[in-house]
Parts: C-alpha cells; sequence; structure tokens
C-alpha cells in the first residue's frame, strides 16, 4: 500500500526554511518536518499543501517549484512524500497538528531530529 503525503519546503526572504514539531499524540510526535499532509483523490501536491497548511497551521502558500519524490517504508505501508518549494504569503499561525514551528537556515537542519520520510530532503537542503 503507497500513501502519496505532500510536503512543503517554505522558504521565505531571508533565505530561511520553515520547520514544524509533530505534536504529542500524534505520528512521529516530537520530531520535526517539512509540514504538509496526505493528498486526496485526484488531488494534485500543490492543491493538497494550500489545503493542508491552512487547515493545520491557517497560513497561505504558494508552491512554486517541485523539489522531488522520496519512498519510505513505514511498517507494512509506504509512503510516498512529494516535495515542492512553496513561498509564505500570510496567515494566523494556529498550530493544530504541531507545537512549535521556526525559520531556520539551511545548513541547520541537520542540528534537528526530523521525521524518517524527511531525511533525504534534509540531506538535499543542508548541503
Amino acid at each position: 500500500m503507497v500513501i502519496e503525503v505532500a510536503a512543503a519546503i517554505i522558504d521565505n526572504e531571508d533565505g530561511r526554511i520553515l520547520i514544524a514539531r509533530k505534536r504529542e499524540g500524534t505520528s512521529h510526535a516530537g520530531l520535526w518536518e517539512f509540514p504538509g499532509g496526505k493528498l486526496e483523490p485526484d488531488e494534485a501536491p500543490e492543491e493538497t499543501l494550500k489545503r493542508e497548511l491552512m487547515e493545520e497551521m491557517q497560513i497561505a502558500i504558494e508552491p512554486y517549484a517541485y523539489f522531488g519524490t522520496t519512498d519510505h517504508m513505514q511498517g507494512s505501508r509506504m509512503i510516498r512524500l512529494i516535495a515542492w518549494r512553496a513561498a509564505f504569503i500570510e496567515g494566523s499561525w494556529v498550530l493544530t497538528d504541531h507545537d512549535e514551528v521556526r525559520w531556520v537556515k539551511p545548513q541547520e537542519l541537520r542540528h534537528y531530529a526530523f521525521a524518517p520520510a524527511d531525511a533525504e530532503f534534509v540531506k538535499q537542503l543542508s548541503v
């Protein structure tokens, strides 16, 4: 079984990237990730990201470039993570699935404990 998930690599005008820590009681609690969520049937990753970030953080983003795809086994399920670069537009930062967000420099990413599916993107971004 393959579960497709979109991840947003959101950057700001200072070149920092948004990361979010999963709150207690969620899958991968305490680990950092690039925010996003599961694709709905017939939904493009870019639309998933706009919908999920509005639902989970009350922020608007604009995906602008495909970044990459990576597959990760999680038990008996294959997680296919589809990443897009995105720009932060605006928002109120009401967190539902996360307990903290941070804007970090790309080279600082390796200092955070990320969810396993995000690890390949961390490597690519922190060079």
